[in-house]
């Protein structure tokens, strides 16, 4: 595409407390272990859309380009106490809606989304955006300018930030905002803000049908001992294992198999593919918190980890700190979370001396966080 072509449909796609199944999204399904408690009881929904509306919702509601419609995936039984919440939240902002999650369904095709999509479109833009993170304000204005003025050479394009910021959404006498430090669990790109453009079509692809893991590998031919060297380049020791070499492989047979259908093409190129937004956007910022289905990187050690000051520590992101500082009694270190956690660390899969370490690990770092 060239500036003279016609805008690209962009939707921005939230997953909101929604049950669900493996297989039945591209991008992810949450293992049984971490499933301890129900994602639509009162007490997780009243967190969630606490955390929704202090980092998800401002900051899309902050973004200088609002040319977008944003779609938030909802679980089919969320009650509808929280839709009306929900709906009121967003009441502002009119190229907004609610898309009930059908089990078993293939959220990184583009057959769901169909029903927002403008006549006339020649290509899909869809943005991931999980509801307890953020994007700096020009991320919407950056990506459109970006994805329109490079050519689309390949099937598809993907475009990220390539760096993260973390809110630490914990609040005590020490830290009332919280904490913020820097990415720390590798070099890889977080699904905050991970954008992907296809060609309009009926095996058209949205952005749930790649995992973040692959952002900027997507067209990568490696396998094997070559796939190893690749993401110890990238990402350091966290790539060591083999069953992180076996897991990304399959990932990537999996996405390129769907881009060759979607293009009749019977190879990719080894290289391209990727825009980097990152010296112009900046950091996104990744929520953590006790009810995240990630829960240990809240636990995990972090280097250059300080308190949160306010919109300073952020300065091109538009989060709530009001509504946090009003809310805090939900982030407060408390024993119901303590036992959460000891609960996760009992069932996770593994021997009983792994899940023994964990517990003991589990209780040093939440005592000292």
């Amino acid at each position: 595409m060239s500036d003279a072509d016609t805008a690209p449909f962009h939707g921005v796609l939230t997953r909101f407390s929604y049950q669900n199944v493996p297989g039945g999204d591209g991008n992810r399904s949450i293992p049984p272990w971490q499933l301890t408690e129900d994602l639509l009881s009162p007490r997780r929904l009243d967190f969630r859309l606490a955390v929704f509306e202090m980092t998800c919702a401002a900051s899309l509601l902050g973004q200088t380009q609002q040319d977008f419609e944003w779609i938030l995936i909802i679980d089919r039984r969320l009650p509808e106490r929280y839709r009306i919440k929900i709906e009121r939240l967003l009441v502002g902002r009119r190229r907004t809606h609610l898309y009930e999650y059908q089990p078993g369904e293939d959220l990184g095709n583009v057959g769901w989304l169909r029903r927002y999509i403008v006549q006339g479109c020649s290509h899909l833009l869809t943005t991931q955006l999980d509801d307890d993170d953020a994007l700096p304000r020009n991320f919407i204005e950056v990506l459109q300018r970006r994805v329109r003025r490079q050519a689309a050479s390949l099937p598809i394009q993907v475009a990220a930030s390539t760096r993260s910021d973390q809110w630490e959404l914990l609040s005590s006498a020490r830290a009332p905002l919280g904490y913020r430090c820097a990415w720390h669990r590798g070099d890889w790109i977080t699904s905050a803000g991970l954008s992907l453009l296809s060609p309009v079509s009926p095996d058209c692809l949205t952005v749930l049908s790649l995992n973040h893991l692959l952002a900027d590998i997507w067209t990568s031919p490696a396998r094997g001992a070559g796939l190893q060297r690749l993401l110890l380049e990238k990402w350091g020791e966290a790539a060591r294992r083999p069953e992180t070499t076996r897991f990304i492989a399959a990932r990537l047979d999996e996405f390129q198999q769907r881009v060759r259908r979607l293009s009749g093409a019977s190879s990719l190129p080894e290289d391209g593919g990727f825009i980097d937004l990152t010296a112009e956007v900046g950091a996104v910022v990744v929520g953590n918190h006790f009810l995240n289905d990630q829960y240990l990187r809240l636990l995990e050690r972090k280097s250059g980890r300080s308190r949160a000051q306010g919109p300073e520590s952020f300065p091109n992101v538009t989060l709530r700190f009001d509504r946090f500082r009003e809310r805090s009694c939900l982030f407060r270190k408390c024993w119901s979370n303590y036992w959460r956690l000891l609960r996760i660390s009992c069932t996770r899969s593994g021997r009983w001396r792994q899940r023994a370490r964990m517990l003991i690990w589990t209780s040093w770092r939440f005592l000292r966080a």
